[in-house]
């Protein structure tokens, strides 16, 4: 078996994918605003307990495997803060969310090259563990983090009184 073809090799097609939705990201941010996304996938946030989702957060943290600096720690608890923490955790969900398309898709592909099943279920296992589980991490911190906003709105205006 060929391990330098990402076909072949799930975790460079998982750094594959996550090197074009860091690419593309950007690149729709021009035309999208994501202040305006409050799309959740799962409605209600014990769901995210429910399937594990703390349990990869906590992962994460303790591991270190947090790779966006931005959202590594909130500056204070001002609310122009929490909205560019906001922000930084809503490019991060939509970047592995193009990158769940793109090895969803080269999956696809390596499935009508009749690539073997152990390939193609690992490729499957990856995308969900490498993207779908980071994305809904980020939806869970948002929700938990909209709180927080609404809080320091409330605190904002009772100020301004």
């Amino acid at each position: 078996m060929d391990y330098l073809n990402p076909l072949n090799n799930t975790f460079l097609l998982l750094f594959i994918s996550w090197s074009i939705g860091a690419i593309t990201e950007p690149l729709l941010r021009r035309w999208i605003d994501y202040r305006e996304v409050r799309n959740y996938v799962l409605r209600r946030s014990r769901f995210y307990r429910l399937i594990r989702v703390t349990l990869l957060r906590s992962l994460i943290i303790k591991a270190g495997l947090n790779c966006n600096s931005k959202l590594k720690t909130i500056p204070g608890r001002s609310l122009k803060s929490l909205m560019a923490v906001r922000q930084a955790m809503t490019e991060a969900e939509i970047g592995h969310w193009i990158g769940f398309v793109v090895m969803l898709l080269a999956t696809l592909w390596a499935f009508l090259l009749h690539a073997s099943v152990p390939v193609l279920l690992s490729h499957m296992a990856v995308n969900v563990l490498g993207n779908v589980y980071p994305c809904l991490l980020q939806q869970y911190n948002r929700r938990r983090l909209d709180v927080l906003i609404r809080k320091a709105q409330e605190r904002e205006s009772a100020e301004s009184r």
